[in-house]
């Protein structure tokens, strides 16, 4: 694809849009689609500009017979710019030729969520998954969910159905689900090259009666995959134009710094997580009193998670604190657990607690006086938005993705988290500041009062 210099004025990109479509006039329709790519990825997504680029794809599209993507084209550029004739144009010709009957919509309001695992299986995405179909359900859209299989699902979780498959028969599955006529509309969520995110993307056509949204979660290894290749980038680009909406899930994290690359339009549907009523019992189960500093991390056994660093950096921390990580062995990890549960076993003041509920988890961060989340890969961690919902000041690495969207804690390096923790667990004035600034933006922002509003607008858009 030809490159374009950092932050081009619109008037040199304009004349390489005209140069463009020149070029395809004069046969070189290779050049010319490379040519009108770079610009539409330069302009700025939802630019007029940029409707003109993807006005012009769609005819170079049309005319090379790849009639279902210069529909899409075409649709974005319309959405941007009703009076943009040759969009029109191109939409028009290219949905007579799929055969759609104008722009009718399947009526129903059901959704099919698609995600890789769901409830029993227990991870941030799945927490996410199953509030928000449990959520959107709750506002009238009743919401199934398309996911792998497994042995010790029960039927009717909270009263949303769900669909187990095979990993090999997953896209088959979705495929049919789709064909049933059931479904106004669709929502993949998972990592870029996950399968609801491929697959949905990889329908063998653009959803035209059926409303589609996916949610890719990207951390920086994401991102770095996408961005390896200049032609995989592309090709990724070209696929998400063909759903309605893409969402993303921080201004501050790597989904959107990707789209921004990609030059593909974003619809802003932040994390969120419901305030669960509180089970208690962390202090006495660990045995220490109410004076006692207390610091919590929870996350499982991943090496992203950097309970190791924890570890070690919480040796800088006062001596009568105490450091408590919920959470277990992840799975293909056993040596990594064997080095944790040594490590712990050589500090009096650590404590691994294993798995806990919700409720469990809740209860450990009204009782805890700091989180801490020394993560060095992150997307959209839920578990800061868990404790701005209980008031509880956290710290996360510089790494933790979207972190700086948020209200309530402090953002270190590695390096200096044991420094952090003990400054903190010092300030009581400074712990209660930034309580109270993380409640009222969880309140505002990450409730989902505050966010199941958003996906419902992104599915009516």
């Amino acid at each position: 694809m030809q490159m374009i210099a950092d932050a081009p004025d619109e008037e040199h990109l304009r004349h390489l849009l005209e140069a463009a479509e020149g070029q395809f006039a004069d046969g070189d329709a290779t050049g010319a689609y490379s040519a009108l790519e770079s610009v539409r990825r330069a302009a700025g997504a939802g630019t007029r500009l940029w409707a003109e680029a993807l006005a012009d794809i769609a005819v170079v599209l049309h005319d090379a017979g790849e009639v279902a993507d210069a529909y899409a084209y075409a649709r974005h550029a319309v959405a941007v710019a009703p009076d943009l004739v040759e969009a029109r144009q191109a939409l028009d010709v290219c949905g007579e030729a799929l055969a759609y009957g104008g722009d009718e919509r399947m009526v129903s309001d059901r959704i099919l969520l698609v995600v890789e695992l769901f409830h029993p299986s227990v991870g941030g995405t799945e927490m996410l998954a199953a509030d928000l179909a449990f959520e959107l359900t709750a506002r009238g859209r009743p919401t199934e969910v398309l996911c792998y299989e497994h042995r010790d699902r029960v039927a009717g979780w909270r009263g949303i159905t769900v669909h187990g498959t095979a990993p090999a028969l997953a896209e088959e599955a979705l495929h049919a689900l789709l064909a049933s006529g059931r479904f106004g509309a669709v929502i993949g969520i998972s990592s870029p090259g996950g399968y609801p995110i491929r697959s949905v993307l990889g329908l063998p056509h653009p959803l035209q009666r059926i409303r589609s949204l996916v949610v890719p979660c990207v951390n920086e290894d994401g991102d770095r995959l996408v961005r390896a290749r200049a032609d995989q980038a592309e090709a990724y680009s070209r696929a998400l134009l063909r759903v309605d909406a893409v969402g993303f899930s921080s201004y501050a994290g790597w989904d959107r710094r990707l789209l921004d690359h990609l030059g593909v339009p974003g619809t802003y549907l932040p994390n969120a997580v419901p305030v669960i009523d509180p089970t208690p019992g962390l202090r006495d189960a660990i045995e220490v009193d109410l004076a006692t500093p207390l610091v919590l991390h929870v996350a499982n056994f991943w090496p992203e998670k950097n309970h190791l660093g924890l570890l070690e950096a919480f040796r800088a921390a006062p001596s009568n604190a105490r450091l408590v990580c919920i959470g277990g062995p992840a799975p293909g990890h056993r040596d990594l657990a064997h080095a944790i549960i040594a490590a712990a076993s050589s500090d009096a003041r650590v404590s691994l607690l294993g798995g806990r509920t919700r409720e469990e988890v809740a209860g450990s961060m009204r009782e805890a006086d700091v989180l801490v989340l020394p993560s060095i890969a992150e997307a959209t961690p839920l578990v800061l938005l868990e404790a701005m919902s209980h008031g509880l000041p956290w710290i996360a690495s510089e790494t933790c993705g979207s972190a700086p969207d948020l209200a309530g804690g402090l953002i270190v390096p590695n390096s200096g988290l044991g420094e952090a923790i003990a400054a903190l667990l010092a300030d009581g004035a400074v712990r209660q500041q930034l309580g109270v600034a993380g409640r009222a933006r969880y309140r505002a922002e990450y409730s989902w009062d505050a966010v199941a509003p958003r996906y419902l607008a992104a599915l009516a858009a």
